[in-house]
């Protein structure tokens, strides 16, 4: 184990954003990460988003160990052991991305829900400190994505061009929804977590069944440590593509079914 006591890193929040923070009190807010295969990251990520306690009502911090093989579980363990409002669920086997968020977010019962990735590269405290101003203007049911800015030229034109035929297939205008950090408000999400996606289409879904939402730029930095799960090259890609494709199918369906 690489985590011991003596080196624990004081989490006491530095920053306080008066003015946001007495607007969301009423508000409690759950923060998601999947974990899968990020051990070394588990310490950080988690010293990124306690942070945001300066900023809103935190209740838990919900990690998901997403049937991970290395030595995540491990450090996930010994910092819930070290704080109480950390919640850990451990998923044996990975059978998706879309998956863990899922156990998540059928474990919270906040009113609100900040998701976020393990691989550190996006920064939620940086991101929501800098709209801070724009949060206490939020209206009752409105959630916020982010539209990722500097990112590679051939994923962005990856990203481009999934989103427009999805777009089409869909029978709506689609912007960025795969970007993290995400705040979702849980009451205005139309269809049972239940029916998401257990793979990366879990945030497309999350877009179409939320309600109104509003979008804020965030840079994406390079991954520093773990791996990713899926981005292998050219046929990553299109097999990711067609996931999309099959995924964006079953959407429809669902939401032709639900009550209006």
């Amino acid at each position: 184990m690489i985590l011991n006591n003596s080196n624990a890193i004081n989490f006491t929040p530095k920053h306080h954003i008066d003015d946001t923070r007495s607007m969301l009190l009423n508000k409690t807010v759950d923060v998601i990460i999947p974990f899968y295969n990020e051990s070394g990251n588990v310490m950080k990520a988690h010293e990124n988003v306690v942070r945001l306690e300066s900023i809103f009502n935190i209740k838990n911090y919900i990690y998901i160990n997403n049937g991970s093989k290395d030595g995540t579980f491990e450090e996930l363990k010994w910092l819930e052991q070290k704080h109480i409002k950390i919640k850990v669920i451990s998923i044996k086997e990975n059978i998706g991305y879309g998956n863990g968020f899922k156990k998540g977010f059928e474990f919270s019962k906040s009113d609100l829900i900040i998701t976020n990735h393990a691989d550190q590269q996006f920064d939620a405290f940086h991101f929501f400190s800098g709209i801070s101003d724009e949060l206490s203007k939020l209206s009752e049911g409105c959630s916020i994505f982010p539209l990722r800015k500097g990112r590679p030229r051939v994923a962005t034109f990856f990203t481009l061009i999934l989103r427009s035929i999805l777009s089409i297939k869909l029978g709506t205008r689609l912007k960025d929804f795969n970007g993290q950090p995400k705040l979702i408000d849980t009451a205005s999400i139309s269809l049972p977590i239940n029916d998401f996606p257990d793979n990366f289409s879990f945030d497309l879904m999350l877009y179409i069944t939320t309600g109104k939402k509003r979008f804020f730029p965030i840079f994406e930095k390079p991954r520093k440590l773990g791996k990713s799960s899926w981005n292998h090259g050219i046929t990553s890609k299109f097999s990711l593509f067609i996931s999309y494709l099959k995924s964006a199918k079953k959407i429809k369906k669902l939401i032709k079914q639900s009550p209006k």
